[in-house]
């Protein structure tokens, strides 16, 4: 979250319709969760502190401030702490030049005996000591290194100011304790909306529908040589996927909509709603609100 944000916690009965009251006056609200049936925790914009406290004033809600939060919020204490202010603005300054270069290159692994090909790869590459850590390309360095005869695996990332690059010979080197070659499978019905892939291989493609337990990424890469390579999958896919939510009601007016689609939000957390739909249900004596909503499910891998 951007900006500055409070953490609220709100203790009573009738919670939804406390979330629906701050709602109709215009108040945002993040990461609804009802931990019991008379505790809620909330985020919200600090703008709108005072307002919840106004609104509410009065109430039989228990109202308590947690805690802060949101990239802006330092700075807001910063600007109340001027001598700590200077003192980080210079560590992170010497911080931030330090950590821009490349200062050492350290090779390990069973593959290390290769040290003076690796060097020369590097080398053809433009890698050296004292380059911008921005211009670096770890898959182009560990592609470049798979063709080394007898190496199947290899990983390039940083530490600090140190570029390590771990190569390993034969199968039994090849994989890292308690890790395995795992395919990116879907927990969800749905249609891909996007695809981002930097390890591994797409198995679906934008507009596919797929469904639960269906591969997405592939725990494999085909090398220059065209030779099929396992690897660990680094990537996400983003899926449109389906709820219908009922929510019971005592009457079916634009006020108990509002009241329905927050009750579904707070069921699907974080996830972005793309469009929903209402539907009167009656069950005997019961009502009922009837969501149809499609939304985004993210699925990560790595």
């Amino acid at each position: 979250m951007n900006g500055v944000y409070i953490c609220f916690e709100f203790k009573g009965r009738n919670l939804e319709k406390a979330i629906c009251k701050m709602q109709r006056n215009d108040i945002n609200l993040y990461k609804i969760k009802k931990m019991s049936q008379d505790r809620l925790i909330f985020w919200c914009e600090i703008k709108d502190e005072l307002k919840i406290f106004a609104i509410f004033d009065g109430s039989c809600y228990n109202i308590k401030k947690i805690k802060y939060s949101g990239l802006l919020y330092p700075v807001v204490f910063l600007m109340h702490n001027a001598g700590i202010l200077i003192g980080l603005i210079i560590f992170l300054i010497s911080l931030f030049i330090s950590n821009m270069y490349l200062y050492k290159i350290e090779i390990s692994g069973s593959g290390s005996f290769y040290k003076t090909e690796i060097n020369e790869i590097l080398k053809e590459n433009d890698i050296k000591s004292f380059m911008l850590f921005k211009n670096l390309n770890f898959d182009l360095i560990e592609k470049e290194l798979l063709s080394l005869e007898g190496v199947n695996f290899v990983s390039a990332k940083r530490d600090g100011s140190r570029l390590i690059i771990d190569v390993r010979i034969g199968n039994s080197d090849s994989i890292p304790l308690n890790r395995k070659y795992i395919d990116l499978v879907s927990t969800k019905d749905g249609e891909v909306l996007n695809i981002s892939v930097i390890r591994g291989t797409a198995q679906v493609a934008v507009g596919d529908n797929v469904v639960i337990g269906q591969s997405l990424i592939g725990a494999y890469y085909y090398n220059i040589s065209e030779e099929k390579v396992e690897t660990f999958v680094i990537g996400k896919i983003e899926l449109k996927c389906n709820i219908k939510i009922l929510y019971e009601t005592k009457c079916f007016d634009d006020n108990e909509k509002i009241d329905a689609l927050v009750y579904a939000k707070m069921i699907l957390e974080e996830r972005e709603i793309l469009d929903s739909t209402f539907k009167q249900v009656t069950d005997g004596e019961k009502k009922y609100i009837e969501i149809d909503i499609n939304y985004i499910e993210l699925i990560n891998g790595g």
